[in-house]
């Protein structure tokens, strides 16, 4: 393998969740997150660390881990290319000061933080890292509510939990980002065949866009070398090698053209009109 560090595994019977609530929009992924964690301690497999509301911060974070050596997290939260924050709204995770996350999976519901974060978190030794290279933008009717009872919401937070979801269930890491891309093709198929919602079309755009958006990361995208690459099952192309195949995340669902899309810094949502 080609990390830059010593890996060191974590305890493979924790895991630990991120829930801020109390910074800004961040109500529905509280709520969202809090299914994933309320079915793992369902499971019981796993001792379950849940940083919700206030504790959801870099101090906290980083203790837990100090004490506890989970080896999932999954965290919610605003993100920009190289930062990832908690309730306050301040810096967990950055570029600078990531290398708390070796030897753990990492699946981050945050904007951007594929495009600098995330490749960071694997050079640091992380077994694998999700999360998106867009600013992961959904619908919603009450962005302060549990989306799992919101009838845009529900699609966009089942989609991105879906992955954390198949872990729980014995899947891979890829199986897992698998049944996430799986999940958003579900959903982008209801609303194609419930054109009559008045939502339905935006909600196809957003769905596409975030879904296309998911970026996985394992040990393959650390290798250098094409023959280390193809040897170990990984993807060569663009002169670089890759967890997933090229074009992988195309397939299923009913297509639209995007329309031009402004980024944010953080996590964003859409209000809908009642």
């Amino acid at each position: 393998m080609s990390w830059s560090v010593d890996v060191k595994m974590a305890d493979e019977t924790k895991m630990m969740f991120v829930r801020p609530r109390n910074c800004h929009s961040c109500g529905n992924g509280f709520f969202g997150l809090g299914h994933v964690v309320e079915y793992a301690q369902q499971i019981g497999a796993w001792d379950i660390l849940d940083l919700a509301e206030g504790q959801a911060v870099q101090s906290n974070v980083f203790q837990a881990i100090d004490d506890h050596d989970p080896f999932g997290i999954y965290g919610f939260g605003h993100g920009a290319e190289c930062i990832y924050t908690g309730d306050t709204e301040q810096e967990i995770f950055s570029c600078e000061e990531c290398d708390r996350l070796n030897g753990r999976i990492v699946y981050l519901l945050s904007c951007l933080t594929a495009n600098g974060l995330g490749p960071e978190i694997m050079n640091q030794g992380a077994v694998a890292y999700a999360g998106f290279n867009i600013s992961w933008t959904w619908i919603s009717e009450n962005v302060d509510g549990d989306p799992y009872e919101d009838l845009y919401a529900l699609g966009f937070y089942q989609s991105a939990n879906e992955l954390w979801m198949a872990l729980l269930d014995g899947a891979d890491f890829i199986e897992a980002v698998q049944a996430s891309i799986d999940m958003y093709n579900y959903w982008i198929d209801y609303w194609w065949d419930n054109p009559g919602a008045p939502w339905s079309q935006d909600a196809i755009q957003w769905l596409l866009y975030d879904r296309d958006g998911l970026v996985a990361l394992t040990y393959c995208d650390t290798i250098v070398l094409q023959e280390e690459c193809e040897t170990l099952g990984c993807h060569w192309y663009n002169d670089a090698c890759h967890t997933m195949a090229e074009h992988e995340n195309g397939g299923g669902g009913n297509w639209l053209l995007l329309l031009p899309v402004i980024a944010v810094i953080g996590i964003a949502f859409i209000a809908t009109k009642k």
